[in-house]
């Protein structure tokens, strides 16, 4: 797992964590390429993958995907895809 992968990991929990105490898993899997973080929010069924240089978040009827090129540093994508993530979580809680 790279910075990027761990620093936004830490970040994203502290989001998340309070939607669902308890209710969060986390796995760190080989992909073709590269190592990826996939973070679950059980009661609200989204996904957080996490890549080395992106990140997505998925869901009932959600698939929003945030790559490197859109981005001029990876802390921009970090934070838009925290801005997007408790966009979701308000609209899930509604």
């Amino acid at each position: 797992m790279n910075r990027f992968q761990s620093d936004l990991l830490k970040e994203l929990i502290d989001l998340i964590s309070p939607a669902g105490v308890g209710d969060v898993s986390i796995s760190i899997t080989k992909g073709s390429n590269e190592p990826v973080v996939e973070a679950k929010l059980i009661s609200r069924q989204l996904s957080f993958w996490i890549y080395e240089d992106g990140a997505s978040l998925l869901g009932d009827g959600i698939d929003i995907r945030f790559e490197a090129e859109s981005h001029r540093e990876p802390s921009a994508l970090a934070k838009v895809f925290l801005e997007k993530v408790s966009e979701v979580l308000k609209e899930c809680s509604k």
